[in-house]
């Protein structure tokens, strides 16, 4: 890859990881705790699926349904790993 095309991937994993962090947290100061910080998590998931294909002029469906699959991934093995402890 191009130097572009590492400094697009730079901006577009900045944009989603900011954008990203702030659902889950806002999330939190819903009644409901845990299905809103859930709820909230996939909403900014998709979010940063759609900046990501803008920033990117990659495959909306496919680009987005990676994120949110990934982040999905991520919260059962975090919720997992959380009940064993």
């Amino acid at each position: 890859g191009s130097i572009k095309e590492g400094l697009q991937a730079g901006i577009s994993s900045a944009v989603s990881f900011s954008t990203g962090a702030i659902f889950p947290f806002v999330g939190a100061f819903l009644p409901y705790k845990s299905a809103s910080i859930i709820g909230c998590t996939l909403v900014g998931l998709l979010v940063s699926g759609l900046l990501t294909t803008k920033a990117t002029n990659k495959p909306l469906k496919i680009t987005t349904a990676r994120i949110v699959a990934g982040g999905v991934l991520g919260m059962l093995i975090t919720g997992l790993v959380g009940s064993l402890i």
